[in-house]
């Protein structure tokens, strides 16, 4: 098939948005619909082998809860060819997952503006990466850009994981623009609280593919074991504790000062237990804070240093995993790797189905959740999207600071009790 046509067309099209600085759904869709049809994208496809378009726009964490929908589509479409497009940031963690055949970062996937450069670019991208129309779509997003690479795809069925909340959130164009392009959404009224039987409510709900399992994955190689097993100071792994103080801006991270409080709590208590702490560039110094603060060789530091599918494999060897509500918690998750985790997101601050200690609390795995008791102000009333997520505004520690280190020390007993008895 010659896809010129339908990329010439968008092009144009573009041309005429970036003139007018107006996007109009209804214009858009009169001009490109009758492409598609005509060079045969709304018609019937093969049902044995379709070629299928994942599009995923969230950060690490996000791609680890919705790792089960990679593997159900793969089980469902055993013999589809599967591309799967999403942040670069995250592309280092999907590299070696078995169930997709085409990987593909995209630069822009999770652009919060909407203008005509953002769509020419992805005009351009899409001319390059989907020459060969896709059949189904798949978008778990809520960023429009997940919606036009749906629809600049030319697959005929556009399946999109889309609440109005998230949108809301994240967007100045209406919701309705979201629904013009797609063929099948997941409305609110279907959407559990957690992420993840979000994510496979658009498979299971929608359009009726029963789950088989919800379990979470992180894919990592034999040498990435190798590897990490050499940098541990001892074979068992109910003596290694990993730390990592990661998270959003600041609203997530808990002072690195009361980290190091609590892990010479702890190293007090068992001394044959290790520090193992982990995480990205950005903790870097809080790391390095945190192990010189306890004077101990029972601290080892990779924070920055390691991938993240040999970060996924250290986490596999940990007996416990503490820190923020961040990218590593939902690996250590993933690991079975019991965890305690602390929020911003107050306890006097009633639920509302969209805040992170519901819908990212770490998937079924043992876990105590540590939050603030009150709200500071101006946190509450919420009064904003972001506060109904994390249950505050600022963008640095705020709420969170007042947890001390006395409640985490706390629920870092009761965590070992209740793996204990598990």
């Amino acid at each position: 098939m010659n896809t010129d046509k339908i990329f010439n067309s968008l092009a144009t099209y573009g041309q005429h948005f970036k003139l007018t600085h107006q996007f109009s759904t209804e214009d858009f869709l009169q001009k490109m619909e009758p492409i598609f049809t005509q060079l045969g994208c709304r018609h019937g496809f093969p049902q044995a082998e379709p070629r299928i378009l994942v599009i995923h726009n969230g950060g690490v964490g996000d791609f680890v809860l919705f790792s089960p929908c990679l593997r159900e589509i793969r089980r469902i479409y055993p013999h589809a060819h599967i591309a799967l497009t999403l942040p670069p940031s995250t592309a280092n963690l999907a590299a070696p997952c078995p169930y997709i055949d085409t990987l593909i970062p995209c630069e822009y996937i999770n652009a919060s503006e909407f203008n005509d450069e953002i769509y020419l670019w992805l005009t351009d991208f899409s001319r390059i990466n989907f020459s060969t129309p896709f059949d189904i779509a798949f978008n778990f997003g809520t960023y429009f850009t997940g919606i036009l690479l749906a629809y600049m795809s030319g697959a005929k069925e556009r399946i999109m994981y889309i609440d109005q909340f998230g949108w809301d959130m994240w967007h100045r164009i209406p919701y309705q623009f979201a629904q013009a392009l797609s063929t099948i959404q997941a409305p609110e009224n279907i959407l559990s609280p957690h992420i993840v039987d979000r994510y496979l409510a658009v498979m299971d709900n929608l359009i009726h593919l029963p789950i088989k399992d919800r379990e979470l994955e992180v894919w990592f190689s034999e040498a990435d074991t190798r590897l990490v097993k050499k940098l541990l100071p001892c074979s068992s792994p109910s003596c290694l504790v990993a730390l990592c103080m990661g998270g959003i801006g600041g609203i997530k991270s808990y002072p690195a000062e009361k980290y190091a409080a609590l892990l010479q709590r702890i190293l007090k208590q068992d001394k044959d237990r290790y520090i193992i702490i982990v995480g990205g560039d950005a903790e870097i110094e809080a790391s390095k804070f945190v192990a010189k603060s306890l004077h101990s060789n029972h601290v080892l530091n990779f924070t920055g240093a390691l991938s993240y599918p040999q970060t996924a494999a250290l986490l596999s060897l940990c007996s416990f995993y503490i820190g923020n509500d961040t990218g590593c918690a939902h690996i250590a998750a993933a690991m079975k790797v019991p965890s305690l985790v602390v929020y911003s997101y107050a306890t006097d601050l009633s639920p509302n189905g969209h805040s992170t200690v519901e819908t990212y609390y770490p998937y079924h795995v043992p876990a105590v959740l540590v939050q603030p008791d009150k709200a500071l102000s101006p946190c509450k009333p919420i009064h904003s999207p972001l506060g109904e997520v994390f249950g505050c505004t600022a963008m640095q520690p705020h709420c969170i600071t007042q947890v001390s280190v006395d409640e985490m020390y706390e629920g870092w007993l009761t965590l070992m009790k209740i793996t204990h008895q598990a």
